[in-house]
């Protein structure tokens, strides 16, 4: 037998998940759940709080609680657009352009802020791997990958620049395919830059670029690579799609 909190969290679920109310709409205020529901104001104020806390509803004090503007529980479809790549493809003869990786350093570090991220100590060694992304020789990412030391074999920087890419790196020397780990990535806009990314994408330190920040996890569960790659302005787009006929999806 469910408590009557739970109905009433269950029943605005349904109603925000088959559209009766769309992101922004405003919900019962806690007088009116207890009206129509029979409850008390705990019981009431408990729904409403356990729907805040789990991204259904937003509460605005003296304004009242809405449903909240976010896509966390519809199913939704991203995709990485690259405008520039397309323009060039449109300007390059048979379409086709080149895309090229340049190694800038691997070296040993120490940080604690990284080691965070990647769930080690925070004096443990991290192998630091840098390189830019050119497409028809213009740089447009600015990539920085950190994995613990005790993860990788001896490292060797010839044999590393030697590989064409530092996932073709991995899957020799451990084994792991890097891209088919499982992942966690958030996009955000940086700005202003540091000197260091905004003369590695030849652009200006008071230009906006995206930030792509990921975890990688390896199979044990715990995290593998932890990346920040700075995307030139020029070169990249979200697209998010929710509820949209399977047709309309390239």
């Amino acid at each position: 037998m469910k408590y009557k909190y739970e109905i009433i969290e269950g029943d605005i679920k349904r109603m925000i998940e088959d559209g009766t109310l769309s992101p922004g709409d405003r919900i019962y205020s806690e007088d009116e759940i207890k009206k129509k529901y029979n409850v008390s104001s705990t019981t009431a104020v408990k729904a409403l709080q356990n729907l805040v806390a789990e991204g259904y509803l937003i509460r605005k004090q003296g304004e009242g609680t809405f449903v909240r503007k976010s896509y966390k529980h519809k199913k939704v479809y991203v995709d990485e657009e690259l405008p520039m790549h397309q323009k060039l493809k449109a300007s390059t003869i048979g379409g086709k352009i080149e895309e090229t990786k340049k190694w800038v350093f691997v070296k040993e570090i120490v940080d604690a802020q990284i080691a965070e991220q990647l769930k080690i100590e925070p004096n443990d060694p991290i192998i630091h791997f840098c390189r830019v992304g050119l497409v028809g020789g213009t740089p447009w990412t600015f990539q920085n990958s950190y994995i613990a030391k005790k993860r990788l074999p001896a490292i060797e920087e010839t044999k590393i620049k030697a590989s064409s890419s530092l996932s073709d790196f991995l899957k020799a020397a451990t084994n792991i395919n890097l891209f088919g780990l499982p992942m966690k990535a958030r996009v955000s806009i940086a700005f202003p830059i540091n000197e260091v990314v905004a003369e590695q994408l030849e652009i200006d330190q008071n230009v906006p670029v995206f930030l792509n920040e990921r975890v990688s996890y390896h199979p044990d569960n715990t995290p593998f690579e932890y990346s920040k790659t700075y995307i030139h302005p020029d070169y990249y787009a979200l697209q998010i799609m929710s509820d949209v006929p399977l047709h309309d999806i390239e």
